[in-house]
């Protein structure tokens, strides 16, 4: 997944992100889509999470099942998270629109106390138009 490829090859938190998974073709409808919930996610990582501390890491993984692109971000080694935040911002609404409202995916976050872990799929369909 090529969207992945800036996330690993750039900057001096390249080496803290592991990407790994089967080559999946986006469509031109899909691109712009993926890459926003990418960049909020890695933006989220950086301001909050396993990305604003020297020691944190962050693994994507994502597989095909079933006609379903599943993909799961985990991050570890960042802040200590005790809670779920109470307020969500605008990132989550985008997040929301873009995943659910144009991608019919699904998501999933889980606050560990060793890090963040979201879990998301989305229709294979969906993302190669």
């Amino acid at each position: 997944m090529s969207a992945l490829s800036s996330l690993r090859n750039s900057g001096p938190r390249a080496s803290r992100i592991t990407a790994a998974g089967p080559d999946i073709s986006i469509g031109e409808n899909s691109v712009t889509s993926w890459a926003l919930l990418l960049h909020e996610f890695t933006t989220n990582a950086v301001k909050y999470g396993a990305l604003s501390s020297p020691d944190g890491r962050i693994d994507i993984n994502w597989a095909l099942q079933n006609d379903l692109l599943s993909l799961t971000w985990r991050e570890t080694g960042g802040p200590a998270l005790t809670e779920e935040p109470r307020v969500e911002g605008f990132g989550t609404i985008l997040i929301n629109a873009t995943l659910i409202g144009q991608l019919a995916g699904q998501l999933s976050r889980v606050w560990n106390l060793e890090g963040l872990t979201i879990q998301l799929s989305a229709p294979l369909a969906s993302l190669t138009a």
